[in-house]
């Protein structure tokens, strides 16, 4: 088995968790589209299509801020909560009671709908027999990132698991990698990260001297940013693994 480009021996696999190993967008549009319709039923005279596109509008302002990015994904039910607030404002509706309780249906719609990308339990299974160690590197809160690690069993694969609630700090900071690394008992360019968010998981891993490999799931036409060394582009476990062995 090669670990990268190079043809290096691999000593640890990195792997992010959500949009690399589960469908962090399963349900999102449906549950969405729940709370537009709980939203209109609430508030009589609103108009259906205003309301999406007023949520819609309202997630792109919170999640394009870096700052509201890092405390929202620390804290989603606050982040929701403070979305729905926001486009119940630019209604002409404002509702702190209403914006809570939707953004908690929310959050228990798309609690529901979590599941495996296609493939990735069995792929998962698979690299741990196949790679000599193996980390969860994952941003998020500590309660729900260790929710789905307990719900889908993934903690027996995993020599280390390092959440961004836990540890103090997010990728793509250096001390997250360093801290994997030194966990682990590796060398960065000895290990290969895996994960869909460019910055944090491609960028964050080259900076600290790791080869890493884009979880392209959606298949857009070009990553969202232009790394300074090459880096694998994948849309599932499965492609990965056939390139590794």
């Amino acid at each position: 088995m090669r670990a990268t480009r190079d043809g290096r021996p691999l000593a640890a696999l990195l792997l992010d968790l959500d949009d690399t190993i589960l469908d962090d967008a399963a349900g999102a549009d449906e549950a969405w589209a729940l709370a537009a319709d709980g939203l209109v039923a609430r508030q009589p005279g609103l108009a259906q299509a205003e309301v999406v596109v007023e949520l819609e509008r309202a997630r792109s302002w919170f999640w394009e801020d870096p700052e509201r990015h890092r405390r929202g994904r620390l804290d989603l039910v606050a982040a929701r909560y403070e979305i729905v607030g926001q486009a119940l404002e630019r209604l002409g509706r404002p509702d702190a009671e209403l914006a809570k309780e939707t953004s908690q249906a929310y959050t228990t719609l798309r609690d529901r709908n979590q599941r495996f990308l296609p493939g990735a339990k069995e792929a998962v299974e698979r690299l741990r027999g196949l790679v000599p160690a193996m980390a969860l590197v994952t941003n998020g809160a500590s309660q729900p990132q260790r929710a789905k690690v307990e719900r889908f069993g993934l903690a027996p694969h995993f020599d280390h698991i390092q959440v961004e609630g836990e540890f103090g700090l997010g990728k793509p900071e250096p001390e997250v990698y360093e801290h994997v690394l030194a966990s682990l008992g590796v060398r960065a360019e000895d290990c290969l990260m895996v994960g869909d968010n460019f910055g944090a998981d491609v960028l964050g891993a080259q900076a600290a001297g790791i080869h890493a490999v884009w979880m392209n799931v959606r298949g857009k036409a070009k990553p969202p940013g232009r790394a300074s060394k090459p880096h694998w582009t994948v849309q599932s476990l499965e492609e990965l693994i056939a390139r590794l062995v």
